[in-house]
């Protein structure tokens, strides 16, 4: 990623501006971003907003704080006195003349590339109307230049909708996949036959856009970009959060260790999709499924969508927990007949046969979905040990009726989560009885991941004022 319009901007706010070095300028906007709203400077000072307060010096906050409302990033609202004695109260907000695009990508294994935009203030907060277009494939690949043609023209629609001219702190993109330093290493949707730099995609077609010229792309994976979001909207508990979400045809994780993105060695932590959640046959030797119309879908005896033409890998966790596998294996059952998880979800838990009740065959296919995700889950207990699971499922998955086959699925990934080890299962709850599960819907997908692309640019900027993003160091 090339930082230098961000280099310069510190390096004048620091030393023009006298604000002190980046890495307090980044701190004051943590801080601000943080607090959710307008935030006095004595409150930054004693990092009241943060889980685990640390003080900073007061002049030194002063000094960051003018040079940052001087350069536009923060404003100040109106002076309160409150009725206590002292001098009037100055809140800090983030100023209105910077914004962040962002950017989101969604490919599907079996279809066409769906792209959402939407522009948002430094306060997070949206500007613009979402916008969204999609992208043939070619062939079996996804295209990567008409990809890059269609980013260009949804963002130049984006700028169209501003009330008027903003600075541009950057570009931000997210998308499903293996994705470090803004290069797609791997992705089992795509279908790409080498490496796609995103960063210099963006570089290239965004580059001459009249108010983007110099301004850096950030691309980063769906699930830790949200995952970061959810930080600063303060969405989670603790300093140690995993953030899982069971996407239409993978399972996606992000990971914040001592209030930190935690993203391994490589940029691929943590990737639960990939665990294997059951063992009755060997991938190495295994033979291929029956073939089947492939309008059935992938059922649970389809080899994951990792597999390469050398190694089949089943019962992964993608393979097993994601509505695209549930559908295609009632597909199966029912000899053909379409059946979505909404419908599934709503079915009976229990059918008559002749005097006795037994599961219903939705009821049996979401139990077995259910206990590969929770398996995926305990896994990361064991190794990880966080002190909150926050699982984002489906609506239908996430609020099932009670005695409805779609309890069966929860039900079965607590009962996973029950078997891990020791105090684990507990430290996951956050002290409460069951698992943090929140609901989304289909169609607010691309809104999320947009504004949440927008918030890795923040993230990324005051990473890289720390010295923590492994570029080089202005100081």
């Amino acid at each position: 990623m090339d930082h230098q319009m961000w280099d310069e901007l510190l390096q004048y706010m620091s030393e023009d501006r006298h604000g002190g070095s980046p890495e307090m300028l980044a701190k004051v906007l943590t801080r601000v971003a943080l607090a959710g709203g307008p935030v006095p400077r004595s409150a930054i000072s004693k990092g009241s907003m943060l889980i685990r307060p640390s003080v900073l010096a007061s002049g030194t906050v002063g000094k960051a704080t003018n040079a940052l409302v001087e350069e536009g990033l923060l404003a100040e609202e109106d002076s309160t006195n409150s009725g206590r004695p002292g001098p009037p109260i100055t809140p800090l907000r983030f100023g209105d003349q910077w914004a962040i695009i962002g950017l989101h990508i969604d490919q599907q294994h079996d279809g066409p590339d769906g792209v959402a935009g939407i522009i948002c203030g430094l306060d997070r907060k949206p500007l613009t109307d979402l916008e969204r277009s999609e992208v043939p494939r070619k062939g079996d690949q996804h295209d990567e230049r008409r990809l890059a043609a269609e980013i260009r023209k949804l963002t130049e629609k984006l700028l169209t909708q501003l009330d008027g001219p903003r600075k541009f702190l950057g570009v931000g993109i997210e998308i499903g996949g293996h994705v470090y330093r803004g290069v797609v290493e791997d992705s089992v949707h795509a279908g790409w036959s080498e490496k796609v730099d995103l960063h210099q995609i963006l570089a290239q077609e965004l580059g001459d856009v009249p108010g983007l010229e110099r301004v850096p792309g950030v691309a980063e994976n769906d699930v830790n970009a949200l995952t970061i979001h959810r930080y600063y909207e303060r969405s989670f508990e603790g300093l140690d959060v995993a953030l899982v979400t069971v996407f239409r045809q993978g399972v996606g994780g992000g990971l914040i260790l001592d209030g930190r993105m935690y993203r391994g060695v490589h940029g691929m932590a943590p990737e639960m999709g990939h665990l294997p959640a059951e063992y009755s046959e060997d991938s190495l030797t295994r033979e291929a499924p029956p073939s089947r119309d492939a309008a059935e879908g992938r059922n649970f005896d389809d080899e994951c969508l990792c597999s390469t033409q050398y190694r089949k890998k089943y019962r992964h966790v993608d393979a097993l927990a994601v509505p695209a596998r549930i559908e295609g294996q009632l597909t199966t059952l029912k000899q053909g007949e379409k059946i979505s998880l909404e419908k599934a979800a709503a079915a009976p838990q229990a059918v008559p046969r002749g005097d006795t009740l037994v599961l219903s065959d939705e009821a049996v296919v979401l139990r077995r979905a259910g206990r590969a995700l929770g398996r995926g889950l305990a896994a990361m207990i064991n190794i990880v040990n966080p002190g909150q699971i926050v699982l984002r499922l489906p609506e239908a998955l996430a609020t099932p009726i009670p005695q409805s086959s779609g309890a069966e699925y929860l039900a079965a990934v607590e009962s996973e989560v029950d078997g891990a080890y020791s105090t684990g299962p507990d430290d996951a709850r956050n002290g409460q009885r069951s698992l943090t599960v929140q609901a989304y819907a289909d169609d607010q997908v691309a809104h999320d991941g947009a504004v949440a692309a927008a918030t890795t640019v923040f993230n990324a900027f005051v990473e890289h004022a720390r010295g923590r993003d492994g570029c080089p160091s202005l100081r």
